[in-house]
């Protein structure tokens, strides 16, 4: 098998996790060159990481008789640019995710590819391992009844203090949704399926220039099966889906973490009833590496390649929920704190009933006491888990249970405690 040469568009920290990295364990694919801004810093990016060219110009890489293909890591609002330039060049591209910005973008590149014959594929590396596919036979084959609900979260904390990341740029692509709601979507699209009824989504957009920094989504799913979201640059790490089935929970978490190196990942099945556990245990392996494998296999005609169809969906969805949620703040503004504090109640709520699935159904409205029903034991862990949570000691001298008639009321209530007590 011959060696491909790789040409790299942009000196991103990710490079190094997404190619430098995993392309050692492929003989056969090579980073023979990279691009930046200037030459300057090409080329001190090139003698860092052992790279033999460097290009103070992308348009002198994509000219390179010698790259076969071209990995692109540039800011969000480039990667349709460059994916186009790309392939007129005659490269086939792996372009970082997102491939665009929205359908109006993709639709444009999936013309020009479609008349230059040349693969292009999006780098969502997770839809690179078999746990999705072992996820979607469980879906299909229904060993634990039919679905009743799915929740993810996706965590990542990010800081940009000088706020020149392209996260942290509205029109650059920034935001959480963009940067991490991506990774929901494929998940969604591969497993179930994006026949869709309602969607509803949430942020307050108060994270750096109006971007949104956490942001929850909900889609109605094929029969009636809800499937929740909530993403964040601002809570506690974590990468988690879960799977409600009528006689057992279904989960995978860490799934990120096999974007980090050559690691085993698992399926968690929990029965319900006697709640016995197992495990689907995969081996360790690299998402980028697997990512890099079929994309030179695709090149080779070894595999078939995932469309652009599949990217033009899932962004089209992604416009939806963004413009569902930008136009709800514009008429009931939603305070980051509130919105927080909202979250973490309902995950409270789902703990102290031991009831995952309960997750599906809460909203800010809900009545904690009247709708939730907690025990008396239940209550008092409630409480617990709360101050705990919010590290605060609820005064009951003006605690009303009024304040439980809802998830909101009741995080009205806490931030007025905090505020007291700061």
């Amino acid at each position: 098998m011959s060696i491909k040469q790789i040409g790299v568009l942009g000196c991103a920290r990710i490079v190094e996790r997404a190619l430098l990295q995993p392309v050692r364990q492929l003989e056969h694919l090579n980073v023979y060159a990279v691009a930046g801004s200037s030459e300057q810093r090409a080329s001190a990016y090139a003698d860092q990481h052992g790279i033999a060219r460097s290009f103070g110009n992308y348009k002198e890489l994509l000219a390179c008789k010698e790259i076969d293909f071209v990995y692109i890591a540039l800011s969000n609002e480039l990667h349709q640019e460059w994916a186009i330039k790309a392939l007129q060049y005659g490269k086939p591209v792996l372009v970082e995710k997102p491939i665009c910005l929205n359908t109006e973008e993709l639709d444009e590149l999936m013309s020009v590819q479609s008349a230059v014959k040349l693969p292009v594929l999006e780098g969502l590396m997770v839809q690179h391992h078999p746990w999705q596919q072992e996820l979607r036979r469980i879906v299909e084959e229904r060993p634990y009844g039919c679905v009743t609900g799915v929740k993810s979260y996706i965590a990542v904390p990010f800081q940009d203090p000088q706020q020149l990341n392209y996260r942290s740029l509205p029109g650059c692509g920034g935001g959480v949704f963009y940067d991490l709601g991506c990774y929901w979507l494929q998940f969604i699209q591969a497993i179930f399926g994006l026949n869709l009824g309602w969607l509803n989504a949430q942020s307050a957009f108060d994270g750096p220039n109006g971007c949104d920094w956490s942001f929850r989504a909900e889609l109605n799913l094929a029969e009636g099966v809800r499937a929740e979201l909530l993403t964040s640059f601002e809570l506690s790490a974590g990468s988690r889906h879960t799977i409600e089935f009528e006689h057992a929970t279904v989960t995978v978490e860490p799934f990120f973490r096999p974007s980090f190196g050559s690691y085993k990942i698992a399926i968690r099945v929990q029965r319900k009833g006697n709640g016995e556990t197992e495990k689907i245990v995969f081996g360790a392996q690299n998402y980028f590496t697997n990512q890099l494998a079929f994309f030179s296999d695709v090149m080779d005609g070894l595999q078939v390649n995932i469309p652009l169809q599949d990217s033009f969906a899932r962004i089209e969805l992604l416009e939806k929920l963004l413009h569902n949620a930008r136009t709800k703040t514009q008429h009931h503004p939603v305070k980051k704190e509130a919105f927080l504090m909202i979250q973490i109640i309902m995950d409270i709520l789902c703990e102290v009933k031991n009831a995952p699935e309960l997750r599906a159904s809460l909203k800010p409205q809900t009545d904690i006491i009247q709708q939730v029903g907690l025990d008396s034991l239940q209550m008092i862990n409630f409480v617990l888990a709360i101050e705990d949570a919010f590290d605060l000691e609820i005064d009951f001298e003006t605690f009303d249970y009024e304040h439980m008639s809802s998830i909101e009321r009741l995080a009205g209530f806490l931030e007025r405690e905090k505020a007291a007590a700061s």
